[in-house]
């Protein structure tokens, strides 16, 4: 992304030509981010509400005071309507269905909740007075870092910061390097980032949305297109050991050469072949966070009259 500054002001807001998978291209909510950092409307403080609803009248109040209304109000709709059912009840419902055994599944809410959190007396929250009163203010200034001040020699952020060490490098589940005798099986890395109007799946629910996307297309370098005889329209069939889906090419220079982009969040039932890219990518975590990994993807495309014969 590139920021234009002038006087110490941010006055514009750019992708960067020369990112791969974009080139260029930013999204519709950071496109517009100056707008909104400078507006002059811009809330700066928690405001309630003192006069009927659609009259304008709010009244600055402390965080403290604004957390713990937050906190009664989603206390009291908290429980299940009628007869639908917490998440956590579905997801354990599914778990047994499915034979799995993991113990978080039979675990409490109350047990979960408390693996978010370090003890109190290691410096975390006291989990106690979080469920009496809601919420809990941070032991820490409101913006420690404003002005630097890292635990680093010169108080300034540092990647090699001496005694920290650099980050690691983590090589994907499915690679040339990590995993030759699958890369030669399946050559092309696959990426599924959203479309660029579908923040999120709900967004392709919105029939304005999706008359602007179309439909699930793959974006496929020229490159590898001219060596699978596949062009623009085409409609291909893309694959691994995992599954296989169906959607037109776009041919083009928006994906680099060996990555294939599989445009995703499309529901199935939007699909020509009731599939979407789901079914290519793997359960694998990532290392920090034990995050999805579904940008690490390995595939290969061929024209689908080919894949009939």
């Amino acid at each position: 992304m590139q920021v234009t500054v002038e006087n110490g002001r941010a006055v514009k807001v750019q992708g960067h030509p020369d990112h791969p998978p974009t080139h260029g291209a930013l999204c519709t909510k950071v496109s517009r981010y100056t707008e909104r950092t400078y507006h002059a409307e811009r809330v700066l403080h928690p405001l309630k509400r003192v006069g009927p609803k659609g009259s304008g009248r709010f009244e600055r109040v402390r965080w403290d005071d604004a957390l713990g209304d937050i906190a009664a109000r989603l206390s009291a709709i908290a429980g299940p309507n009628g007869a639908s059912a917490e998440a956590i009840v579905i997801f354990r419902e599914l778990a047994v269905h499915m034979g799995s055994l993991d113990p978080c599944f039979v675990e409490s809410d109350e047990a979960l909740a408390r693996t978010a959190f370090r003890p109190a007396r290691e410096g975390g929250i006291d989990f106690a007075a979080l469920r009496e009163h809601g919420w809990v203010k941070l032991d820490i200034a409101e913006a420690p870092f404003a002005d630097g001040n890292f635990q680093t020699p010169g108080g300034k952020c540092r990647i090699d910061a001496p005694g920290y060490g650099v980050p690691d490098y983590v090589p994907n589940y499915e690679s040339p390097t990590s995993s030759p005798a699958l890369a030669a099986r399946y050559p092309l890395a696959m990426i599924s980032p959203p479309e660029r109007n579908f923040l999120n799946s709900s967004f392709v629910n919105v029939k304005s949305l999706r008359g602007i996307e179309g439909e699930p297309v793959v974006e496929i370098a020229d490159a590898d297109a001219r060596a699978r005889g596949i062009a623009t329209g085409q409609v291909v069939r893309i694959f691994n050991d995992r599954g296989n889906i169906s959607c037109k090419a776009i041919v083009g220079a928006r994906a680099r050469p060996g990555v294939v982009n599989g445009l995703g969040i499309w529901w199935k039932k939007l699909s020509s072949d009731g599939r979407n890219v789901n079914e290519l990518t793997h359960q694998g975590l990532t290392d920090i966070g034990r995050a999805p990994s579904f940008y690490d993807c390995l595939v290969e495309v061929e024209p689908a009259e080919r894949a009939t014969r």
